[in-house]
């Protein structure tokens, strides 16, 4: 199937009952055809926003919603003490945008600032 396609379709899947997404989660095709952890999940909360969704409602489905559903939401999905989890500060506010979810500026992974510079010079 040619990657151009792909967003048409899974806007329609999304689209088939926006409101029910609430209690869904992302990243559950992770690993497939087309799609990359991380970068695909930028995709996805669009693609849930442009189905109905509120920005903060797809927020939601990426970080408590998920957490939810591996019965782990004492562990993770949100930020509060004791909790285990990556940060990523963002240029710009996704509650206005979801699509500034791609400004990124910092992030935190397990509990250390990640050096953007030292993994672009890994990429080939």
């Amino acid at each position: 199937m040619p990657t151009r396609a792909r967003p048409a379709i899974e806007c329609d899947r999304h689209r088939a009952g926006p409101k029910a997404l609430l209690r869904g989660h992302l990243g559950t095709d992770t690993g497939t055809l087309f799609s990359f952890a991380g970068y695909s999940v930028h995709d996805e909360l669009e693609f849930l926003v442009r189905a109905g969704l509120t920005p903060g409602e797809a927020l939601q489905a990426a970080t408590i919603r998920a957490a939810e559903m591996l019965d782990a939401e004492d562990e993770f999905g949100t930020i509060e003490p004791g909790k285990c989890g990556d940060v990523l500060i963002l240029g710009a506010n996704p509650l206005d945008d979801i699509r500034n979810t791609r400004s990124l500026e910092t992030v935190i992974a397990e509990g250390r600032v990640v050096d953007r510079d030292a993994l672009l010079i890994r990429i080939p």
